[in-house]
């Protein structure tokens, strides 16, 4: 069984909106004297969120599909 479209398109929605705000963001503080290893640690943690719910998003995928 797979995804829904629906949820595929959510989900993938979701990543677009991080990477595009995250590239924004990551050019904003930059150009205000940001340390780029402040941005990049910031960015990591930020990252580490959907990145978790896409893991088990995807691992419950396929459980249920089995």
């Amino acid at each position: 069984m797979s995804r829904p479209i629906a949820v595929s398109f959510f989900v993938a929605s979701g990543v677009y909106l991080i990477l595009s705000c995250s590239t924004y963001f990551t050019g904003a503080a930059l150009d205000n004297g940001v340390n780029p290893r402040v941005v990049a640690v910031r960015l990591a943690l930020l990252f580490l969120l959907p990145g978790l719910a896409w893991t088990v998003y995807n691992r419950y995928d396929s459980a249920r599909s089995r």
